[in-house]
C-alpha cells in the first residue's frame, strides 16, 4: 500500500526537523520553507524552496506533492516582534493559512499547528474547548489561523501546543538552551515566577502529532508535556540537573521585563483529549530531559562523525 503523502511547511524549524524524524517511517514527505535545501534532511522524499505568502509559490508546491495531509508549522514565533510587526505576522500566520487551505481545496487533510497564546492566561490549565481570548498580536493570529482552518473544512486537526525545545540543525536557542547556555558561562539570568504553563519537548510532540494522524483524529487537541511549571522552576531545574549555580537564576516578574507582547500568566493545558487517545504519550518534564539528553548526545555524535 502506497504511503500518504505529506507536505510539511516550515520544514527547517525545531518542530519540522522533529516531524520529519518521527513521520519519515511511514509517510511520503516533502518540505518546503524559505532556506535553501539543507543538508540535514535524510527523511524527505522532496524540498522546495517556498514562501508561504506568495500564493503562486504555494500553488506549484502542492501541484507537485499532490499530499493528502499537510502540516503548517510556519509561523512568526518571536512574540515581541509580532507587536511591532503586524502586517508581516498576520502576512504568515494567518493570510498564509488561508491561501495553502484555498489551494489544497478538500483534497488534503490540514493541521495547524497552534499555541496556547489564543488564551489571555487568566484562567489556565485550559481545556480544549476553552474560550479563546488573545492578549497579544501573535495570539491574535494564531486565532485567526484556527478560524480559517475550522471555516474551511470538517476534517481538520488543530494542534495547541507551547514553550517548544528540542534537538534540531540551525534553529534559534529555545528555553533550555539558553539557561544551559548562560549558567555554564556563568552569568546571571532572570526567570519569571509568574508565567506558568507546560514545557514541550520536540520530539515527543512529533511523535504524538503522528498518534493522532495514524487514527486520524480532527478537532482541537493540545499537546504539551504533562507537567506545569513556571518559567522560573524550569531553570532552576536545568540548573541542578546540569550541575550548574542555581543562585544564579534570579526571580523575576513578567511585568519587570518591559516586553512589548502582553504573556498569558496563567496558562497550561488540561491535556484532556489527548489523554484519552491511545498511544499519545504525555512525559513528565523530568522524562522530556533525559529523552533530550539521549538526542543532545546522539547529535553530537554525529556532528563527530
Amino acid at each position: 500500500m502506497a504511503k500518504k503523502k505529506v507536505l510539511i511547511t516550515g520544514v527547517c524549524g525545531l518542530l519540522g526537523q522533529n516531524l520529519v524524524r518521527m513521520l519519515a517511517p511511514d509517510y511520503d514527505l516533502t518540505g518546503v520553507d524559505i532556506l535553501p535545501r539543507p543538508g540535514f534532511f535524510s527523511g524527505l522524499s522532496d524540498y522546495k524552496l517556498v514562501d508561504i505568502t506568495h500564493p503562486d509559490e504555494v500553488g506549484e508546491a502542492v501541484e507537485r506533492a499532490k499530499p493528502d495531509l499537510v502540516i503548517n508549522t510556519a509561523a512568526i514565533t518571536n512574540v515581541d516582534a509580532c507587536e511591532t510587526e503586524k502586517e508581516k505576522t498576520d502576512a504568515l500566520n494567518h493570510r498564509a493559512v488561508r491561501t495553502l487551505l484555498k489551494t489544497c481545496g478538500k483534497s488534503a487533510k490540514f493541521v495547524q499547528i497552534s499555541s496556547d497564546y489564543v488564551f489571555d492566561g487568566k484562567s489556565g490549565p485550559y481545556a480544549d474547548d476553552a474560550e479563546p481570548n488573545p492578549v497579544s498580536f501573535y495570539g491574535i493570529t494564531k486565532l485567526r489561523a484556527e478560524e480559517a482552518v475550522q471555516e474551511h473544512s470538517a476534517d481538520h486537526l488543530i494542534v495547541r501546543t507551547m514553550v517548544l525545545f528540542g534537538t534540531a540543525v540551525s534553529v534559534r536557542p529555545d528555553f533550555i538552551a539558553w539557561v544551559r547556555n548562560s549558567l555554564s558561562a556563568n552569568r546571571e539570568i532572570s526567570a519569571v515566577t509568574d508565567q506558568v504553563g507546560n514545557i514541550t519537548l520536540a520530539s515527543n510532540l512529533a511523535a504524538n502529532i503522528g498518534v493522532l494522524l495514524n487514527r486520524n483524529i480532527s478537532g482541537i487537541v493540545s499537546l504539551s508535556g504533562s507537567d506545569l511549571l513556571s518559567r522560573h522552576a524550569i531553570a532552576i531545574e536545568v540548573a541542578k540537573r546540569y550541575g550548574f549555580n542555581a543562585a544564579l537564576v534570579r526571580s523575576a516578574k513578567t511585568e519587570d521585563l518591559k516586553q512589548a507582547a502582553p504573556r498569558p500568566l496563567n496558562s497550561g493545558f488540561l491535556l484532556n483529549r489527548a489523554r484519552t487517545v491511545p498511544g499519545v504519550n504525555l512525559l513528565t518534564f523530568q522524562e522530556q530531559m533525559k529523552v533530550y539528553d539521549d538526542e543532545q548526545k546522539s547529535a553530537d555524535r554525529d556532528s563527530d562523525v
